[in-house]
């Protein structure tokens, strides 16, 4: 009889996060691209300058 090997949590939190967070963006540019009419450059630069002008930490 062979053992099995078992995962730990460690394991398939890593296991988990090596699948999903590759996937992340490609979700979050289709809803960008949807609401944006296909302008994704131009939201995430104005994203960009918001960002900077107005949560500027002083």
């Amino acid at each position: 009889m062979k053992k099995v090997k078992k995962l730990s949590l460690t394991d398939l939190v890593l296991y988990g996060l090596v699948f999903m967070v590759p996937i992340a963006p490609v979700s979050l540019y289709g809803v960008v691209y949807n609401l944006s009419h296909g302008m994704v450059a131009l939201v995430y630069i104005i994203g960009a300058i918001d960002r900077d002008v107005f949560y500027r930490v002083q």
